[in-house]
């Protein structure tokens, strides 16, 4: 229910369902005696439009998330590791359960990162976390989708550990670290988007996890797209309410004790 229950807020507290609810109370207030208010909050509407839409304050987002992890070279690697960890988010869960197929979604170079981190390490367990992440439709996890692609593409696949429960960041390390148990010890890669990569560090150090950072899936090239802006307002709306939701979880997990810090690092 608290997974529902957020997920709906989440929607209407995100900047593009924000500009569209204060267009449509900015009309109404229009034809009645709050006129003046209703043109203000038009005018405000518009303005979100083109900040979050078009400029650049999406990427300005974006990059601080992006740029907190690189990825190790090769003499932090050549120190070893001892298992790799992909959360879930690359899979399009409702058709790959309509169309029994793997669909990958905009997130699937997270997928396709760990399958090759998988055959460059072939003696550590790779381990996939997220169930389906889905609110009104069916659908089926992460590890259910990707068990096809590694059976077939990875040496070794009885390595595959698959937790299918996990329906936020703070599931995810949480419930890996129970399934896991002892053998959580040691180092692990971490394969999530690099935008995500903060949060998602700072939720498995917070149950232990010594983990190693492999960012993918960048939206961004860097602070050189501190200018660039938008060619589609739909492109940057849809940026601007993802990074939102990072920012927001950042505070919100530090707030209530799921993160090891603020902004990791």
């Amino acid at each position: 229910m608290f997974y529902t229950i957020a997920k709906i807020a989440g929607f209407f507290t995100q900047p593009s369902s924000l500009i569209l609810v204060g267009l449509l109370m900015g009309f109404v207030l229009l034809y009645s005696r709050h006129g003046r208010a209703g043109r203000l909050l038009i005018g405000g509407s518009l303005a979100a439009y083109f900040i979050f839409g078009l400029s650049p304050v999406p990427h300005l987002l974006t990059v601080p998330l992006e740029q907190r992890f690189s990825r190790p070279d090769e003499a932090e690697l050549a120190k070893g590791i001892d298992g790799i960890l992909l959360l879930g988010g690359g899979i399009d869960s409702t058709v790959s359960l309509a169309r029994q197929a793997v669909a990958l979604n905009e997130a699937g170079e997270r997928v396709v990162e760990t399958l090759m981190l998988a055959n460059r390490f072939p003696k550590v367990p790779v381990v996939i976390t997220g169930g389906a992440n889905t609110v009104f439709y069916d659908g089926l996890d992460d590890g259910t989708v990707i068990k096809r692609l590694f059976t077939a593409l990875v040496k070794k696949p009885q390595r595959l550990i698959i937790e299918r429960k996990a329906k936020n960041t703070w599931q995810n390390a949480y419930l890996t670290r129970k399934l896991l148990g002892e053998a959580a010890q040691g180092r692990w890669l971490l394969v999530t988007s690099a935008m995500h990569m903060p949060r998602a560090v700072g939720c498995f150090r917070k149950v232990g996890f010594e983990v190693v950072p492999w960012p993918v899936d960048y939206r961004t090239r860097g602070w050189q797209d501190a200018w660039r802006f938008f060619n589609r307002p739909a492109e940057g709306l849809y940026r601007s309410d993802h990074v939102f939701r990072e920012w927001v979880g950042l505070i919100g997990y530090w707030l209530t004790g799921r993160s090891s810090a603020l902004f990791p690092g």
